[in-house]
């Protein structure tokens, strides 16, 4: 089923799959509602800087062939591994009357880095436990749970738990 087929923005080329168009034409609408909030942030805040920052959890599920699985194949049937492709997605920083620094030079950063890498593109003071996660960050190649060097993030968590920032259970 479109959503708000009175939209005329693209979906795909001749030949794309139903399902694949309309997920194209919901990216092509939210990045027509995102440029437009930008703009009403800058006229309605003209001397404020804002940070704004998007991010996926996942694959949508118009990619699941893609992923090597049935078109027919239910959100709820497909189990991915952590490394699958199917957990990537994106995150981007942007500003209004802002300029961020750059994004850190990781091709893949998983998601326990990413509040570090906002207060960063912030350029918020970081506590040492953030500076310790963006150290972790680049030891790991921007891996966590799927870190080569485990050790490195269990001893992480450990001094968490010690200095009492987190509660281990």
């Amino acid at each position: 089923m479109q959503y708000a087929p009175d939209v005329d923005v693209p979906g795909g080329g001749a030949g794309t799959d139903p399902e694949m168009s309309e997920y194209l034409r919901r990216l092509a609408m939210a990045h027509m509602d995102f440029d437009e909030f930008r703009s009403l942030l800058a006229k309605r805040f003209p001397k404020e800087r804002f940070l704004i920052v998007q991010y996926g959890d996942h694959q949508p599920i118009a990619t699941r062939t893609l992923l090597g699985f049935d078109k027919g194949a239910a959100a709820e049937d497909i189990q991915l591994t952590p490394e699958s492709p199917g957990l990537l997605t994106y995150y981007s920083v942007d500003g209004v009357n802002y300029e961020p620094p750059p994004l850190p030079d990781e091709d893949v950063v998983e998601v326990p880095y990413l509040g570090t890498i906002l207060l960063n593109a912030a350029r918020l003071p970081l506590p040492p436990s953030y500076q310790a996660r963006l150290e972790l960050m680049r030891l790991c190649d921007g891996r966590y749970y799927t870190c080569a060097k485990s050790k490195s993030i269990l001893s992480f968590h450990r001094r968490l738990m010690d200095s009492g920032l987190i509660d281990g259970r």
